[in-house]
Formats: C-alpha cells, structure tokens, sequence
C-alpha cells in the first residue's frame, strides 16, 4: 500500500465552507472572500483575483503552470 507523500499543502478558497481547509494547509490564499470570517484567518492571503495568484508564485514553476493552464497566458 503505497502512500502519498507531501511537502506542503496549499488550499484556495472563498467563504465559509473553506475555512476548515485553508486553517490545515500550510499555505492559503483567500480570493474575492464572500465572508469576512474568511477573510480575516491567519495565515491566509487575501487576493481579489486568480492572476494575483499565478503572478506571486511566477519565480516557482506552478505559476507559470497555473498561467498556461487555466488563463492562456504564458507570460
């Protein structure tokens, strides 16, 4: 039985239904908080769109992952 194996986990959320997943992972991003509570976690990054995301992981890969896949826009 093979088991997984992380370094570090990241979540990405939006309201109150996230919160359980973003408090456990190592890092959390909030975008466009449909809930104050949500916003206001510690530890958790607050963005206003998925672009701010990709931008402040450009120098690790999965920004640039991210930007291809999802956006179009290998830049």
């Amino acid at each position: 039985d093979v088991q997984p194996s992380f370094e570090e986990i990241w979540a990405v959320g939006d309201n109150d239904n996230d919160v359980g997943m973003l408090t456990l992972a190592d890092r959390a991003w909030v975008i466009d908080p449909k809930s104050p509570a949500v916003a206001s976690l510690p530890g958790v990054r607050e963005i206003a769109r998925f672009d701010e995301l990709t931008q402040s992981l450009s120098g690790q890969g999965l920004g640039h992952y991210l930007r291809t896949k999802f956006l179009n826009n290998p830049a």
